[in-house]
């Protein structure tokens, strides 16, 4: 496993206890699906339009919920960017654009700009919001959680999503990069924000090692995304179901894009380095 021996300035958060996964990413696997990945965007516009799109959406974010933005983030801000994360506008938009604008506000400054690791702050945020004993809805306000942060300084936090990597569940799409993980009563990667971080910089050396350089958090991202839509359309086949949101044959790439909430392409300009 390649691990980065020095955090680069700027980067993942400084007091993230790294946890390297104790099991073993397969590079071959790893190396597969971005392969696949690649075949797939390449019929579109390319991994790069995918890319923008992430940009864009990074740069909706932080307008919205960064230090500028958020002090006057209100119910028509929040709600565009909400409808950027599926999960949480397809589950938690409903509860949490109840609140009055302070309500959001406060669970949002002690999420983006509270102290503490990032994964007890998501906690906080999912146990003050209006989800109430909900767990469909819990699940979904952590995964806003997650991508309020990532998407605000990608950088710096890691995609917490549960589809991801869920522990409690022990499904993701981490799981789908470790080799025999069918066989495997149990896969001990840790669900903090140092157990992600330590997963990420495991992705980036290998995507490095494959010449991808540039905005390699989206990439990741990617990556993660088509893993995930992959496992969940051999699911989707084995129990005999239709691909439904899964997406049709006319764009093979649709789960993962609505997955990343990019289903509609870039929603501005995007920043090139």
């Amino acid at each position: 496993m390649h691990w980065f021996e020095k955090q680069a300035e700027g980067g993942a958060e400084e007091n993230a206890p790294f946890r390297a996964p104790r099991v073993d990413f397969s590079s071959r696997i790893l190396e597969s699906k971005f392969q696949r990945l690649s075949q797939l965007a390449e019929a579109a516009q390319g991994v790069e339009y995918l890319v923008d799109a992430l940009r864009a959406k990074q740069a909706l974010c932080a307008q919205t919920l960064g230090a500028d933005g958020l002090d006057s983030a209100n119910r028509e801000s929040l709600l565009i960017v909400m409808q950027s994360m599926f999960t949480a506008r397809r589950k938690f938009a409903g509860p949490f654009m109840a609140l009055e604008d302070a309500g959001r506000r406060r669970l949002l400054e002690s999420l983006l700009r509270g102290a503490g690791p990032a994964h007890e702050r998501m906690q906080a945020f999912v146990d003050g919001s209006p989800a109430g004993h909900n767990r469909k809805v819990r699940r979904a306000a952590w995964d806003f959680a997650a991508e309020c942060l990532h998407f605000t300084d990608p950088e710096r936090y890691p995609l917490m999503a549960r589809w991801v990597w869920d522990a409690a569940t022990e499904t993701g799409a981490l799981r789908e990069f470790v080799a025999g993980s069918d066989s495997m009563v149990a896969v001990p990667i840790a669900a903090d924000t140092g157990g992600f971080e330590a997963s990420r910089r495991w992705f980036a050396g290998q995507l490095s090692g494959l010449g991808c350089y540039r905005d390699l958090h989206f990439v990741i991202d990617l990556v993660l995304a088509q893993a995930y839509g992959d496992y969940m359309q051999a699911i989707s086949f084995n129990v005999g179901l239709g691909s439904g949101e899964l997406g049709g044959k006319s764009d093979p790439l649709a789960f993962p894009k609505r997955l990343m909430g990019i289903d509609g392409g870039p929603r501005g300009p995007a920043r090139r380095n």
